[in-house]
């Protein structure tokens, strides 16, 4: 139980510890009032925004009418039940494909998250996290005689350069 004395009333943070004297200065203004106040009419940034807006609604062919918060209409409604169609193919084919990899691989690949909540998984940089076994492909299983830039009668362009090389380029310094 709190009592006058352990309350200490006389206590005013704005006051210094002398204490205040609000009985001497009542009636008295503590800052001035009642002084003039220039009109400078309304700010260039507020001239150049609504210079702005009409602008736009000029090139857009449409008012912007905002609208209060008070008077928006009620949004489209929420919370309401989501029918549940079961997985995504697309996540069944992962998780098949996945399955399949481990089974050809015998690794059960088991991603884990840090301390942070991030996934580790393989990097390219870490050449080390990869297993290229059964990944790399062979010169057999690659048809290295086809070029797709040529057609089915053989490649003509290895010979015969058909357009300007060597020419002169010049500088005209940073761009």
């Amino acid at each position: 139980m709190q009592t006058d004395a352990s309350e200490n009333l006389k206590s005013d943070p704005i006051c210094p510890s002398s204490g205040c004297n609000y009985a001497s200065e009542k009636g008295k203004a503590t800052h001035p009032m009642n002084y003039f106040v220039p009109n400078f009419g309304r700010d260039h940034d507020i001239n150049d925004s609504l210079a702005h807006t009409s602008q736009s609604e000029a090139n857009l062919d449409h008012q912007w009418n905002p609208v209060p918060k008070k008077d928006q209409p009620k949004g489209h409604p929420t919370d309401y039940k989501v029918a549940n169609f079961g997985v995504d193919e697309d996540v069944k084919i992962t998780l098949a494909n996945v399955k399949n990899q481990e089974k050809l691989l015998k690794h059960t690949w088991t991603p884990v998250q840090d301390d942070n909540g991030v996934w580790v998984v393989p990097e390219p940089i870490n050449n080390k996290a990869y297993s290229y076994g059964s990944l790399v492909q062979t010169d057999a299983e690659v048809k290295t005689a086809s070029d797709p830039m040529c057609s089915s009668a053989g490649c003509t362009y290895k010979n015969a350069a058909k357009h300007p090389m060597n020419y002169y380029v010049p500088n005209f310094g940073i761009d």
